[in-house]
C-alpha cells in the first residue's frame, strides 16, 4: 500500500522567520529560572511529588501512590542533574525512585504510559 505525502503550505512564514532568534544567552537564563523553580520544589516537596494540579497556584506535595504525573518530576531532576553535574539533583531522584518500586510491586496506578 502506498501512502501519498502532501506537503502543505506554512501560513504567514515571516512568523517563524529567523528575526528573533533564540540566543545562547536567553536559553541560559531559562535554565537558570527552571533550576530554581526546581531547588525550591525540593525543598517543598521534602521526598513527596507535585500534585497534577494546582490549588491557588501552588501545587501541593503528594505521594507517589497513584498519580499519573509523578513521574515527571523525577525526570526533571534528572535533566537539572544532566545539565548541571550537580548532584543534588541526582540525589533527590535516587530518594523517590524506591515510590516507583512500591507502586509497581503493589500495581498502584500503573496503566499509564506517563510514569516515566
Amino acid at each position: 500500500m502506498s501512502k501519498n505525502i502532501v506537503l502543505e503550505k506554512i501560513n504567514n512564514p515571516e512568523k517563524y522567520s529567523a528575526t528573533d532568534k533564540v540566543t545562547k544567552e536567553f536559553l541560559q537564563t531559562a535554565l537558570k529560572d527552571a533550576l530554581a523553580k526546581i531547588d525550591k520544589l525540593i525543598i517543598d516537596m521534602d521526598g513527596d511529588f507535585p500534585a497534577h494540579n494546582s490549588e491557588n497556584n501552588i501545587y501541593p506535595p503528594v505521594k507517589n501512590d497513584a498519580g499519573w504525573n509523578t513521574g515527571f518530576w523525577c525526570g526533571m531532576l534528572w535533566l537539572a542533574y544532566e545539565a548541571t553535574g550537580d548532584n543534588k539533583y541526582r540525589e533527590e531522584a535516587e530518594r523517590i525512585l524506591p515510590t516507583f518500586y512500591k507502586r509497581m510491586d503493589e500495581k498502584l496506578g500503573i496503566d499509564t504510559h506517563d510514569l516515566g
